[in-house]
């Protein structure tokens, strides 16, 4: 009956006259700012909070240290001193109390609203903003990090910025950009080992198109990777007494499978159906931007779809989506090879940093379909379903 009814259509003999669109509503950023400062003040209700785990304990323990003390243990243990140098400002200042504790905490989640209503908005649109800004407040490992009183989200924060600077410093090649670059990087990297594993790979990716593509970034790349090696060679070694020290003996006794890691960057009710989209959203973004699929409208009524695998493109934006990928699938893998191949020492919560980049991902992929807006609100719905009761049983 479809076909019979299509041509009766076609004929003339349905149509429908919708009237024209008077008002476009105008002030979403208003309406997005809002969002991200309900977001921010359910967490800033936490702040007030006073029962803390073992890890924050420890973090607690160290915090109250002299700085050269702190140094020695975080050197013996298996975590750089950023963060706990951090901490020690912060209690030196405003003291030593349980507000104070998660404040430091609060702090980077702050300051990653900020950057989705500023620079994230500014590049990629309201889309990416508000996806970004949901998947940051109410997946369920944004719910039990974001409060820690651990590093985790300085070193989200750190790794945003980190990839942040690369998408600058490929599209405008401005000095600045490569010293925030090293700065936020070198934080990262001081902040947790992971954090390093996944900054590397901007690296990496930044050297091939200068070697590939750019000639004429050689000197600043060459500058940003010297400054960065020098910035962290005095812990590196220690990094390397950690890792002999871990590859013996570590509390860890399992390994993590790529599919928990690949679930872990969008950990709610519905990881399933989110990492899922993610992976498809990635595909279809790089088969369209490559040329590798094309879709043109052949009449009002239906599309035409070309492949060509002769010559596809590749431009700055899918270089830089590239990276992002590449980050978060080799640290995983490096986690879990590391793993496999000497002890466990890779726990999926080493992930959430990362994570941070398959959101803006997920958000830019997003940005460039025609239904954008629709897609983006389910996504949003979805996460806001699973994220509002996971929140309220962490706050009860």
């Amino acid at each position: 009956g479809e076909p019979f009814l299509e041509k009766w259509i076609r004929e003339g003999n349905l149509c429908i006259v919708l009237p024209k669109r008077r008002h476009k509503f105008t002030h979403w950023k208003a309406v997005i700012w809002i969002y991200a400062l309900v977001m921010f003040g359910l967490y800033f209700i936490r702040i007030f909070e006073n029962s803390f785990w073992g890890d924050e304990g420890f973090t607690i323990k160290l915090a109250k240290m002299s700085v050269e003390e702190m140094m020695v243990t975080t050197a013996n243990d298996v975590h750089p001193p950023l963060y706990y140098l951090i901490m020690q400002i912060f209690c030196r200042i405003f003291g030593f109390n349980s507000i104070v504790y998660h404040l430091v905490s609060i702090i980077p989640y702050g300051l990653m609203l900020i950057l989705c209503m500023t620079v994230v908005w500014k590049c990629f649109g309201k889309e990416t903003a508000a996806v970004m800004i949901t998947c940051s407040s109410l997946l369920t490992s944004a719910i039990d990090n974001i409060m820690d009183v651990r590093m985790y989200s300085w070193a989200a924060l750190f790794v945003l910025l980190s990839f942040l600077s690369l998408y600058k410093i490929l599209y405008d090649n401005r000095i600045k950009d490569y010293a925030i670059f090293v700065i936020v990087s070198l934080a990262a990297a001081y902040v947790h080992y992971y954090c390093l594993i996944s900054v590397t790979f901007f690296y990496i990716v930044l050297i091939l198109v200068t070697i590939i593509k750019e000639h004429k970034r050689n000197f600043r790349v060459a500058t940003t990777c010297i400054a960065t090696i020098v910035g962290y060679l005095p812990w590196f070694f220690v990094l390397l007494k950690t890792f002999q020290r871990t590859s013996n003996n570590y509390w860890l006794a399992g390994i993590a499978t790529v599919k928990e890691s690949l679930y872990f960057l969008f950990c709610s009710r519905y990881q399933e159906i989110l990492a899922i989209v993610f992976l498809i959203m990635v595909i279809v973004y790089l088969l369209r931007t490559s040329s590798i699929v094309k879709i043109s409208c052949k009449s009002k009524m239906f599309s035409k779809i070309t492949i060509d695998l002769s010559s596809p493109k590749i431009n700055t934006e899918m270089i830089w989506v590239l990276a992002g990928c590449l980050s978060i699938f080799g640290t995983m893998g490096i986690g879990i090879g590391v793993s496999i191949i000497f002890r466990p020492m890779f726990q999926i919560k080493y992930l959430f940093p990362v994570a941070t980049v398959a959101w803006v991902i997920l958000g830019v992929c997003v940005s460039k379909l025609k239904l954008k807006n629709l897609i983006s609100l389910c996504l949003i719905a979805i996460i806001l379903l699973s994220g509002i009761p996971q929140y309220y049983l962490t706050y009860t």
